[in-house]
């Protein structure tokens, strides 16, 4: 008992930062699914969470957008997964 450390130690989770370039098609429209499908290829663990992607402001002329994918937890019931702990995932759009 006495040998234990008072505190534990986090451990440094280390998380590295990746853009991915993909060709997004020109109608706005698209954009969005596109997206969620490349994060969705990208980094499959995310097949076991719901994702749900938002896209706060697009300009199709100048092929810019930026915005965010939720991504909680898959439940029976999706009013169940509102309490539930989140990751929020930034996703910019350029050219």
């Amino acid at each position: 008992m006495y040998d234990q450390p008072l505190f534990i130690e986090k451990s440094k989770a280390l998380f590295e930062k990746v853009a991915v370039t993909v060709r997004l098609p020109d109608d706005e429209t698209k954009w969005a699914p596109q997206v969620l499908s490349e994060l969705h290829r990208q980094c499959p663990v995310l097949r076991d969470f719901h994702s749900e992607i938002i896209l706060d402001r697009t300009e199709p002329n100048k092929g810019m957008g930026f915005g965010y994918v939720i991504a909680r937890p898959k439940t029976i019931n999706p009013l169940a997964a509102q309490n539930l702990p989140s990751v929020k995932i930034p996703v910019f759009i350029k050219n």
